[in-house]
């Protein structure tokens, strides 16, 4: 561990430490006294936590470490080192925001920051803010010279959002971080599987060091009598004999071993020796007692010497986990059923311990075993929350951050407890608002243990206000944990009760949403909403009408929206304005994926409602991106014709809808960014950006839930590593990472993990359609996907036969047209026709590289960085297949091998490289060609595709061979000789 650490601090980069082992193996004490003072020496700073069995409230962990690394600073640097800190904490980050969630931090803010309250934690946009905040915190506060140790124990309890951050605040190589987790082995099979994924997951992923696993096990005999003879103070062969009754009892393990021994010492088993001056004890009368044959009972025997007020105390204590705050004892106290509520003797018998704030136990096992004490959980845990609810409304006291851990007790009693219909009512409410916190803050399992909560106490006999908007919630909470059954019946329930529009018709909107994202039916989503639609008075012609319409439609909208401005659109209150507008982006969606011709009249339509009422709400962002899109398609079936004028006009409004993000919730930001990036944004904006913010958009989908959006986001990201050179290597371990961790889609992940194989060599490509046909090729919503994909491979490992294969696929199958593909497909197959050009003059092969040269010419019109070195590989490919123009071909080689360089696409460098080489080869140059084989041979290495390098290699070492005069067998050649033999005549023009 020790070597781990100082790897960190010599490195500055983080690293992970898991420790593993049975409850009172010593992992605690291991981590404290082998790394503790070894981070203070190195200037760093350590904070400790503890996650526990029976709170739910684990994202607070991990903002309570992070408050405590603030105090830290605030209390031990210099004071010049601390106001440069505080410096560059305020220059840096959101400080009035992080100064409200960490009060350590307040006294920087010069503001009002103190005085403002603290903001429920990540309701709202102040999720995805705090993680953003946290992460540039730490870059500013941990460095080589001040390494930042955090030690989390229990990690079996923690959730998947805990550890989420975690993860986050260890992301990046400008943070050095040391994290040791310990987890308990015995519960291990149970742990989610998000917890045992947590170290793995970090393992893979390069942008930090391996992780260390340790495993502890209990102390063998030998170790154990180390120990006690350490401990006792004798020679090992002098406690031999104690150790080894020890050994029978407690089989080795640490914490029971010292509890049995202090029970032998207690009880004058073992005793202290004035006379002899050493410790005594008789195998024979230790062997003759009926001493605990486990931790538990053990402990549980020296808690029965405690007097009945005292034991109460301390079982109470139990049912709030490991620790309690002192001003819950204090309400205790004060309360009539916990009067003579007191945990001195308890601190005497060294059971718990008191740090001015916190009563604490000793060890996780003295917990169980006070827990142990009670008869009737679920009644005592009742008695407790109802004693704390009541005392603290009976004071007019905000209930504030005490509300979850008064309802972790009330809940142990809901429903079959609770028989006041006041305190039912009561109770249901308190249950209904930390659902909504929990889904505010992305715990859904919590939403949905509260959802349940709440709905499990509204009155059986009638229909009240509250059933509305209790099932609505336990609805939208069943959904994002799978429970699409549970969902389903709670909206039904809301439809058949409330006859009102208004009252049901969002309960009709999720309902539809269900039906697309999970079951799937397209057809019958689509016709769920355009009902809804109907209802709300907005009319979706049929299908053929609604596509002979489109052109009309379109033009109308953007003669409305050519020189709108932000200014126009006003935020309304208006429900059913609302509900329409958001029926329209759920039908869009469902049209791009079943019924894409229909696709641009609806988005039509949707942008000219929000125009004309001039609706600023959460999906007028998405309302004006989508008609942004349908300016660039610029036809009635919705495919791509480009068009410069309609082109920069779309880019334009999309660019306005960004702009109403400004501000909004998190969950607004996931689709909003889809529509964007992957519609509009890749034709203008540098392909990198667009996959930094497809990247972004993807955590911050997982985060609010939005798991279709995530995945959407997901293989944007693999489309674009694929497309703007992405290291391969690097594109393996990310798709193994994601495989291990989020499970979206695997089979789809499994795709691209074997396009990664194919193009490092490791993966034979094939010459037809192979095993991922089933899952792509055969569906019309993924085939342009699968083709393109395929088409690229195909491309690189010079099969020009394959790829006009492929693309016969995707002419017949292809039923939408997304952007990427629609882009990239005639990059590729304008390179293939050129090679299929040199074997066979074919007028296909020619036209069709003609209007590859066509598209992409007017592409690097709307970005140079994007396109530029695409259209001029392709004039070079035209200049050196069909016009016999080598000057020309040079030229444009040369200008597309810059171009890539400047851009950074080293695979297209690479490829411009090794056409350009050929070309060179055959036209004479061999010196130029060695030049640029190796350039390419380079530029293939750095990408990571091995099979490539060796090619290129291959490529190197005969022309070698022609340089020095000799060919494969040994016999001279010249070198015109050689080059005619390479060349074959040039087609005729057409």
């Amino acid at each position: 561990m020790k070597e781990k650490l100082y790897e960190v601090v010599e490195t500055g980069q983080s690293a992970a430490i898991s420790i593993t082992g049975f409850s009172g193996s010593g992992k605690t004490t291991l981590v404290q006294q082998s790394l503790f003072e070894p981070v203070v020496a190195a200037g760093g700073y350590v904070v400790q936590k503890k996650f526990d069995e029976t709170s739910r409230n684990c994202f607070y962990v991990i903002l309570s470490a992070i408050d405590d690394l603030a105090a830290q600073l605030v209390l031990k640097l210099p004071q010049e080192e601390r106001d440069d800190l505080f410096t560059r904490i305020k220059d840096g980050t959101d400080l009035p925001f992080i100064s409200t969630v960490f009060k350590s931090l307040s006294r920087i803010d010069s503001s009002d920051s103190a005085d403002r309250p603290r903001p429920d934690i990540i309701s709202g946009l102040n999720y995805h803010r705090l993680v953003f905040a946290v992460k540039k915190l730490l870059r500013i506060i941990s460095s080589k010279s001040r390494p930042v140790m955090f030690f989390f124990d229990d990690i079996q309890w923690a959730n998947a959002e805990s550890l989420d951050l975690m993860r986050c605040m260890m992301d990046g190589d400008d943070v050095t971080i040391l994290m040791v987790g310990c987890c308990r082995k015995e519960v291990a099979t149970g742990i989610p599987k998000f917890v045992t994924q947590f170290f793995r997951v970090l393992d893979i992923l390069s942008r930090i060091r391996k992780v260390t696993y340790i495993e502890l096990d209990d102390l063998g005999e030998e170790d154990l009598n180390l120990m006690i003879s350490d401990a006792i103070g004798v020679l090992p062969r002098r406690s031999q004999s104690l150790s080894s009754i020890l050994f029978s009892k407690t089989g080795g393990n640490p914490f029971f071993s010292i509890k049995f021994l202090e029970t032998l010492i207690d009880s004058d088993y073992v005793k202290y020796s004035l006379l002899e001056r050493r410790w005594l004890w008789s195998v024979d009368m230790i062997g003759e007692q009926d001493i605990a044959d486990n931790v538990l009972e053990l402990i549980t025997t020296k808690m029965n010497e405690l007097d009945t007020e005292d034991k109460k105390a301390i079982a109470v204590v139990s049912c709030f986990g490991i620790k309690i705050r002192q001003s819950i004892v204090k309400i205790l106290s004060e309360s009539k059923p916990f009067q003579h509520f007191s945990l001195e003797r308890a601190i005497d018998f060294g059971l718990m311990n008191y740090d001015g704030t916190n009563y604490k136990f000793v060890h996780d096992r003295v917990r169980e075993a006070a827990y142990c004490l009670i008869e009737s959980t679920g009644v005592r845990h009742y008695d407790i929350g109802i004693t704390l609810y009541s005392s603290l409304r009976d004071s007019n006291m905000e209930l504030g951050d005490l509300l979850p851990t008064i309802l972790e007790q009330l809940n142990h009693g809901v429903p079959s407890l609770v028989k006041c219909p006041n305190d039912q009512a009561s109770i249901a409410e308190l249950n209904y608002k930390e659902s909504i916190r929990a889904s505010d803050c992305c715990d859904f399992g919590s939403a949905l243990f509260f959802g349940e909560k709440s709905v499990s106490l509204l009155p059986k006999d009638k229909w009240t206000n509250n059933h509305k908007k209790y099932l609505y919630q336990l609805a939208a909470a069943s959904v994002h944990n799978g429970h699409i059954h549970k969902a389903i019946t709670s909206l039904h329930t809301i439809i058949a009760q409330e006859k009102e529009n208004k009252d049901n018709i969002d309960a009709h909107i999720l309902l539809a949403k269900i039906t697309f994202l999970c079951r799937k039916d397209l057809p019958t989503s689509f016709g769920m909403l355009s009902n809804i639609l109907a209802i709300l008075g907005e009319f979706i012609p049929n299908k053929d009408d609604a596509i002979r319409r489109t052109s009309h439609q379109r033009s109308k909208t953007k003669l409305m929206m050519m020189n709108s401005e932000m200014s126009h659109y006003i935020k309304t209150e208006d429900w059913k304005k609302h509900a329409i507008m958001e029926s329209y982006s759920l039908l869009s969606t469902v049209a791009l994926l079943s019924y894409p011709k229909l696709q641009p009249y609806i988005c039509s339509k949707w942008a000219e409602f929000a125009w004309c009422n001039r609706i600023a709400c959460r999906f007028t962002s998405e309302s004006i991106i989508s008609f942004g899109a349908v300016l660039l398609r610029n036809r009635e079936d919705g495919k791509l014709s480009w068009d410069s004028e309609n082109a920069r006009l779309g880019y334009k409004l999309a660019k306005q809808g960004l702009q109403f993000l400004s501000g909004s919730a998190p969950e607004d930001g996931p689709k909003t960014f889809w529509l964007y990036y992957g519609f509009v944004g890749l034709v203008f904006e540098p392909l990198q950006a667009c996959k930094d913010m497809h990247l972004m958009a993807y955590r911050l989908a997982l985060q609010t839930g939005q798991r279709e959006t995530a995945v959407a986001h997901k293989f944007g990201i693999m489309i674009l590593n694929l497309t703007v050179g992405h290291n391969l290597q690097d594109f393996l371990k990310e798709i193994d990472a994601d495989l291990e961790s989020s499970h979206l889609l695997p089979a789809r992940m499994q795709f691209y993990r074997s396009t990664a194989l194919k193009l490092i060599g490791e993966q034979p490509a094939g010459n037809a359609l192979d095993h991922n046909k089933s899952d792509f090729a055969n569906d019309v919503t993924l085939v342009d996907i699968w083709c393109m994909v395929e088409i690229l491979v195909s491309t690189y490992l010079n099969n020009p036969e394959r790829v006009f294969h492929l693309l016969s696929i995707y002419v017949s199958k292809s039923d939408s047209e997304k952007l990427m593909p629609a882009i990239y497909i005639p990059f590729l197959s304008g390179i293939a026709a050129a090679a299929m050009y040199r074997k066979k003059a074919n007028e296909q092969y020619y036209e069709h590289l003609i209007q590859s040269n066509k598209i992409f010419t007017e592409l690097a019109s709307f970005s140079e960085w994007n396109w530029k070195n695409k259209a001029a590989l392709l004039e070079a490919e035209l200049a050196s297949a069909v016009e016999d123009n080598s000057d020309k071909a040079e030229r444009q080689y040369d200008v597309s091998i810059a171009a890539a360089q400047s851009s950074k696409f080293i695979q297209e460098e690479a490829l411009a490289c090794e056409l350009a080489a050929n070309h060179c080869k055959h036209s004479g140059n061999v010196y130029k060609a060695l030049d640029l084989f190796h350039q390419a041979q380079k530029c293939y290495y750095k990408w990571g595709s091995t099979i490539k390098a060796n090619h290129m290699t291959k490529e190197i070492l005969s022309l070698k061979s022609v340089m020095r005069g000799l060919d494969d067998s040994g016999e001279t050649l010249t070198l015109t000789e050689y080059v005619h033999g390479l060349n074959r005549p040039l087609c005729e023009r057409k």
